[in-house]
């Protein structure tokens, strides 16, 4: 019997069904939709969020005996005026290109709605987000920019002639070497108070800082979060990498910390870019916006993740943080990313003194886009 010819149902799947595996063998699985590879398998499973063995870890469309759709369930914390309140953060979500007419991806973000009071997704594909926007997931959009340090991979993008190629790529590397010298003259003038140095371990003393003080809706860090989110990754590439900083004040006092990755991508963006190596800020706390602003955060973080020789950086900026000059360091605008929120009649976070899900305080780096 070929799929969608029975009704799909739908399974959730349990931490402890991770552990002892007992997915293996349960049902047909043409697509290797089921299997995941063990730096995934241990991310989830290595997250302080869980709560106990029954936490939900994942969900499968299942048709005529064989798995059609998935969606991975990763469990994490808000800050609720200072209280933590849970939400699950949607990942993985796929569905064989051949069986994307059928209901299985629409019902599979149904029943991920099912799973707490409170579901979020992060860093939506242009395909997933219609499905999230019809089903009325509340939208929040992180403005994208990025700084070119090296000009390849957009050269060879729209030139096909050897000679045009060389030529072109000799002049804009050429400018980009001159506008970065300009600009570590520009930086370094307007950080010269503040240090920038790698934690190689987040301890207790971030941890008393990271205590939630936010008067709306936040997502929340620790330590143990930190620690996770640095160690861990979906996949393994000698390529990529993630660092974790803290900016000191003159007086070494901790003001900030910051959370960076590059990651080498075969293809990237919509544009079909080739062999792009992509630095990335994607999480970060002031601790004291007396000693620094976020401009100031910024412009060390370009300087550390400079120092991973990418061929490019992403900034991905809140609404909520307010305006940056990202122009005159030469950040151009590269669309939107993405986060999608959904909470029950019962969510802790509707009640009326509190911000819609555009005004929560939200970071680049939070859902999956750290371990991605």
């Amino acid at each position: 019997m070929s799929p969608n010819a029975s009704p799909t149902t739908y399974h959730v799947i349990r931490r402890r069904e991770f552990i002892t595996s007992r997915l293996a063998g349960t049902w047909s699985d043409p697509h290797q939709i089921c299997p995941l590879s063990p730096p995934r398998e241990q991310t989830y499973l290595q997250n302080p969020a869980l709560l106990s063995d029954d936490d939900p870890v994942a969900l499968l469309a299942v048709n005529a005996g064989q798995v059609v759709g998935r969606m991975d369930l990763i469990p994490g914390d808000l800050g609720v005026q200072g209280h933590k309140e849970r939400i699950i953060w949607c990942s993985n979500f796929y569905v064989p290109p051949d069986l994307r007419k059928s209901l299985a991806g629409v019902m599979l973000v149904l029943k991920s709605q099912e799973m707490h009071t409170t579901v979020g997704a992060g860093g939506v594909s242009q395909a997933a987000l219609p499905i999230y926007q019809k089903l009325k997931w509340d939208q929040i959009d992180m403005p994208r920019f990025i700084l070119l340090r090296r000009s390849r991979a957009v050269v060879e993008h729209f030139l096909t002639n050897p000679a045009l190629r060389g030529a072109a790529r000799f002049a804009a590397d050429a400018a980009l070497l001159a506008h970065r010298a300009a600009s570590a003259l520009a930086r370094a003038a307007r950080t010269c108070d503040l240090r920038a140095r790698p934690i190689e371990r987040a301890g207790n003393d971030l941890d008393r800082l990271l205590a939630p003080v936010h008067q709306g809706v936040e997502t929340l860090r620790s330590a143990p979060i930190l620690n996770w989110l640095l160690s861990c990754n979906f996949e393994s590439d000698p390529r990529n990498r993630k660092g974790l900083f803290g900016i000191y004040d003159r007086a070494g006092k901790l003001a900030a910390y910051f959370l960076a990755k590059t990651k080498f991508y075969e293809t990237a963006t919509h544009r079909g870019f080739k062999n792009l190596q992509l630095g990335s800020l994607l999480d970060w706390r002031i601790f004291d916006p007396a000693a620094l602003s976020l401009q100031q955060l910024v412009l060390l973080a370009v300087r550390e993740i400079s120092a991973w020789n990418p061929d490019a950086i992403e900034l991905c900026v809140p609404k909520t943080c307010g305006p940056l000059h990202t122009r005159r360091w030469g950040f151009v605008p590269a669309g939107t990313m993405h986060f999608m929120i959904k909470r029950s009649p019962k969510c802790p976070t509707r009640r009326p003194d509190l911000p819609e899900p555009p005004a929560w305080n939200l970071r680049p780096g939070d859902a999956d886009t750290l371990f991605a």
